[in-house]
């Protein structure tokens, strides 16, 4: 949430100065630096540990068959950054085990999944796993490997399965394995399944780098001709590495000597026991899995796109729930990967959930299924990441709906959905709508964590959001104060939530005026952010330009240059971008500009032109760096090169916009300024006429900028020595000062603020007495003046500085003694 901005515009005037707050156009407008809300996995903040495989190939995706519009892996950056837009997955850890499978000699070993979720098509590439026989003609083979995975397998099934898990559809392959009959122990079947139930009770008691390293050795165990050792990549587990291998040594040559007998008594059984390709495939995907859970997005991404083609070579492309399974998990691993952009990850998801839908409905099964709902979930994350939030919104309220009929009221995933669609809805500025779902995303994740969680700390911080947006300041404040103290109690002082929720906090106290607050707070979160983030980071440009800005309202400017010079230097550190730094640096040449120092404020300024002219072209960008420019040379009295700034400007925005905007008026009214300068009081008026016809057009009768423009018309007649049109359009800019005051006075308005248009309703008056005082119209001056002098006490300004035409009250009786009286 940004600071909001102000209205006024800059302007180069003879009877005023500049207020310059401006850096993106000739409107005032603070600097657009927002801080993130941080709804992304802990986990994704973590740095990748060992990585087992070589790195996603860029050309991936490239023999792709399927329809489907997207981009190249090698032209997508992956994005860093606080805020996850919608994604409720903090923590990918995995779904409960469910009961064990039983299974016998004369079967195949099937692998039942729990939750599946969608995704899309792949190019068809070599299978990492071929279809094999188990070795045969085994007759008596000892039983002491089996006994030591058995028993790990046992000793792992006592821990505590995590149920925490918001579903995105990757552990679609929790269940174990259990082989019943000894017969067949030494198939090699049989040692990929105990591998692969050793890795799945080590998965969920959370020690990956174990599990990983059982998946990798059951997948060589069936994709492999039984080396008699395991590749690097497979031996983090050295003990279970060694009793393996071990094994297979030992049915190398069990096997040999049975080929060798020609006795019948001797002649062995034949044991046919294959994994099923399910079953391999659910081998590929646990190891993409770990991948995933690690952060370890494009080693995950190469390791389920094999699944995917392994899939579509077995099955066809739409044939198996298991193709489903594995878009699925590509659009996830994307989506993490801040791909959600591209049109493409959407497809994947729709895919996935094409094919899911076809495959219930041709089975008579009903459409409407967990999985479902979590396909329609991640399709609403996709359309939420890429800005689409109405669509999101649909996708969202299908999977709420879903998950509440399927689920019950109380389960997590439907806290998931209900939070995803409060931030659809907070998207969309519908904020009752959001306050309503976040609270109930609250009501079930505070009743199964309980209240210091960090979940919470996230929905009280959207909380906050919502009614700060709805201007209910006070109870935005208790919320932030609320995330802001749990996420201490959760995470320490120093975490980035915090630095996310104090920089909340201060936008909050800026925009109540509290600009001492807010900057106590802001540098609290700077504090923060210096221990948590890079020293070369944006959010920490974003809070040096928010205490910055905060300074600049307490008129503390050389402060406030420090804080900025010090943002810029960082953006000149970490972005190569002209452009995204000239905004800082504009802000730094106005502030130069207001303390007096035109030289700096003159290069600075002409360094932001060079680096926009270089970037940009022609561009309203450009002409707004002109116009300031313009402005310094003015204060420096250089009135020609100003002109020429002014002009150059002008042609700049008129070549860029199809019509007069307000914009434009303000060219053509510091123009005319610079006309009025040099006194040719004809060429003025025409500019202050054009500006004032295109301001009443497109800002109405009654702004602020109107009436500087009605009073600089008034003092062009005055100097003409037309003094009725002048006192004509001194009295229309009083009218308009005056409205404005009745429009500032409302409760949105500051204090300040209404001293500020009081004063400029007090300096008019005193134009007007001076113009009555040329025209000796003693009576109509004592009322003007006595009226200005009267404002001028009520707001404190020093009544010495009340002149008429340049000579204080004294002055005027002495010179003017008809007007003594009135004096």
């Amino acid at each position: 949430m940004s600071v909001p901005t102000s209205s006024a515009r800059k302007r180069c005037s003879s009877a005023g100065g500049e207020n310059p707050d401006n850096c993106s156009s000739l409107q005032k407008q603070d600097v657009d630096f927002v801080f993130e809300n941080n709804s992304l996995p802990a986990s994704s903040l973590i740095a990748p540990k060992k990585c087992y495989r070589s790195r996603v190939s860029p050309d991936m995706f490239d023999n792709l068959t399927r329809p489907i519009k997207r981009s190249k892996l090698s032209n997508l950056k992956s994005v860093n950054g606080l805020i996850g837009p919608n994604s409720i997955a903090w923590k990918a850890t995995p779904s409960p085990v469910n009961q064990i499978v039983s299974v016998t000699s004369s079967s195949t070993m099937g692998i039942t999944t729990t939750q599946v979720l969608p995704n899309t098509t792949f190019p068809p590439k070599t299978s990492r796993v071929g279809n094999r026989t188990s070795i045969s003609n085994q007759t008596s083979i000892p039983t002491r490997i089996f006994d030591y995975l058995l028993s790990k397998m046992n000793s792992c099934q006592t821990s505590k399965i995590s149920q925490d898990a918001y579903d995105e559809g990757m552990n679609m392959y929790p269940r174990l394995l259990q082989v019943s009959d000894r017969d067949v122990l030494g198939c090699p079947s049989v040692v990929a399944a105990l591998l692969f139930n050793v890795g799945q009770i080590k998965l969920q008691r959370n020690e990956d780098d174990e599990a990983l390293s059982c998946f990798l050795m059951a997948e060589e165990v069936v994709d492999r001709d039984w080396p008699h050792n395991f590749s690097t990549a497979a031996t983090e587990n050295v003990a279970i590495v060694s009793s393996v291998s071990n094994f297979i040594a030992h049915l190398n040559t069990k096997a040999s000597t049975a080929t060798k007998s020609n006795s019948a008594a001797n002649t062995p059984k034949n044991i046919s026991f294959t994994l099923s390709t399910t079953e391999r495939i659910a081998i590929l995907h646990n190891i993409g899995y770990i991948h995933y859970r690690q952060c370890r997005y494009e080693l995950a991404l190469e390791q389920f796109v094999s699944v995917y083609n392994y899939s579509s070579e077995s099955f066809g492309h739409a044939g198996d729930l298991s193709i489903a399974i594995a878009l699925n998990c590509i659009g996830v691993v994307l989506f993490h990967m801040k791909k959600s952009k591209n049109g493409y990850v959407r497809d994947i998801f729709l895919q996935s959930l094409n094919i899911r839908r076809a495959i219930l409905d041709s089975s008579r099964e009903k459409v409407e299924n967990v999985n479902v709902a979590t396909t329609l979930n991640n399709l609403g994350r996709s359309h939420f990441d890429s800005g689409d939030y109405s669509q999101a919104l649909c996708y969202y309220q299908q999977s709420l709906s879903m998950r509440r009929r399927l689920l019950g009221p109380h389960h997590i995933d439907v806290g998931a959905s209900s939070f995803n669609t409060g931030q659809a809805h907070h998207k969309l500025g519908h904020l009752r709508e959001a306050i309503e779902f976040y609270h109930e995303f609250y009501r079930l994740s505070s009743k199964r964590h309980g209240e210091m969680h960090q979940d919470v700390v996230i929905v009280f911080k959207l909380l906050g959001q919502a009614h700060h947006e709805k201007e209910e300041s006070m109870t935005a404040l208790g919320f932030y104060s609320k995330a802001l103290y749990i996420s201490r109690k959760v995470s320490g002082k120093f975490n980035r939530e915090a630095a996310s929720i104090l920089n909340m906090l201060g936008n909050l106290h800026y925009e109540s005026g509290d600009y001492d607050q807010a900057i106590r707070v802001y540098e609290e979160g700077l504090a923060v952010e210096r221990v948590v983030l890079d020293k070369i980071c944006v959010n920490i440009v974003v809070t040096l330009s928010n205490i910055g800005k905060a300074q600049m309202k307490k008129g503390e400017y050389s402060e406030a240059l420090k804080k900025y010079s010090e943002a810029y230097s960082i953006q000149c550190c970490f972005t190569k971008k002209d452009v995204q730094k000239t905004e800082t640096l504009s802000i730094i040449g106005q502030i130069n500009s207001m303390i007096g120092k035109y030289k700096k404020a003159q290069h600075v300024f002409t360094e932001v032109v060079k680096l926009r002219k270089r970037a940009l072209g022609d561009h309203v960008d450009v002409a707004l760096a002109l116009n300031y420019l313009g402005l310094v040379n003015f204060k420096q009295g250089d009135l020609d090169s100003a002109m020429e700034n002014f002009k150059e400007s002008l042609e700049i925005r008129k070549s860029c916009c199809s019509e007069q905007n307000g914009d434009i008026a303000v060219l053509m009214y510091n123009i005319a300024s610079i006309y009025l300068h040099r006194g040719d009081n004809d060429m003025a008026l025409v500019h202050y006429q054009h500006a004032l016809s295109i301001e009443t057009s497109h800002l109405g009768e009654f702004h602020p900028d109107v009436m500087m423009t009605l009073k600089l018309i008034g003092k062009v007649y005055e100097r003409c020595g037309q003094y009725d049109r002048a006192l004509e359009y001194y009295n229309k800019a009083l009218i308009v000062s005056r409205k404005s005051l009745g429009i500032s006075s409302s409760n949105t308005a500051t204090n300040d603020t209404t001293k500020e248009n009081k004063l400029v309703a007090g300096r008019l008056l005193a134009l007007i007495a001076g113009v009555h005082l040329r025209q000796a119209n003693t009576d109509q001056m004592r009322q003007a003046i006595s009226e200005a002098y009267r404002i001028y006490l009520e707001i404190g300004a020093p009544v010495e500085e009340l002149e008429l035409d340049g000579f204080d009250l004294y002055d005027v009786a002495t010179m003017h003694p008809e007007c003594a009286a009135a004096a």
